[in-house]
């Protein structure tokens, strides 16, 4: 009940929202935020489980497509603490908004990295879109629903964002399959963060510290 300069809650005029799993469940608020997550986890597992593959359809080597690995782990970390000073002060709503549409962008260029370079910068902006993922994904849950119960939601929203990640890996090649290579399955993937995204600007709240009630 106390914050950092020591005042309670209600003396620093701070009301926190408590919502159990059953009426966070009720809200499209909570809905946009696990869709938007699940969806960075699927495509995101799905990259780099294929990324080798990924990359020699636009005729990056192996040892090329390596590089990105770097860019990605050390941008990644740098974004997720980015991600956290951006949550405090503009709110998850706009930062999740960023990291979509990031994603998206990112998924749509993709097919056109034919070089070291396009490599590096297509990690650094992966690095930045899942860093900002972990950040929301840790966050988000607790700024709009409270604390009270944010065991049951997070042991709740942790078993979806797991079962995405493992619905990644296949789906990728099955849709590359489908429409005759990576490019078109990555055009066609990229609506997924898109629609995410609209959802997100559609029904999160705007304002900072309010909890959902639609």
């Amino acid at each position: 009940g106390l914050v950092p300069d020591g005042r309670t809650l209600l003396d620093a005029g701070i009301s926190e929202p408590s919502s159990t799993l059953a009426q966070a469940r009720r809200t499209k608020v909570f809905w946009a935020l696990v869709g938007s997550i699940a969806v960075l986890n699927c495509l995101g597992t799905a990259y780099l489980f294929h990324h080798v593959d990924l990359m020699a359809s636009g005729g990056v080597s192996g040892e090329a497509a390596a590089g990105m690995f770097v860019a990605y782990g050390l941008v990644n970390w740098i974004a997720n603490l980015g991600a956290g000073v951006g949550v405090d002060h503009l709110g998850p709503r706009k930062v999740l908004m960023m990291g979509l549409g990031l994603f998206t962008l990112l998924t749509v260029g993709l097919p056109f990295v034919h070089t070291s370079a396009g490599v590096i910068s297509y990690g650094v902006a992966f690095g930045v879109a899942q860093g900002i993922q972990s950040n929301v994904g840790g966050s988000a849950f607790a700024y709009y629903f409270g604390r009270d119960h944010i065991g049951a939601i997070k042991g709740f929203t942790h078993t979806l964002f797991v079962a995405a990640t493992a619905i990644g890996p296949p789906l990728l090649p099955l849709v590359a399959g489908w429409l005759g290579g990576y490019a078109p399955a990555l055009w066609v993937l990229a609506l997924a963060p898109l629609v995410a995204a609209l959802c997100v600007w559609m029904w999160v709240p705007r304002e900072t510290g309010a909890p959902s009630t639609g």
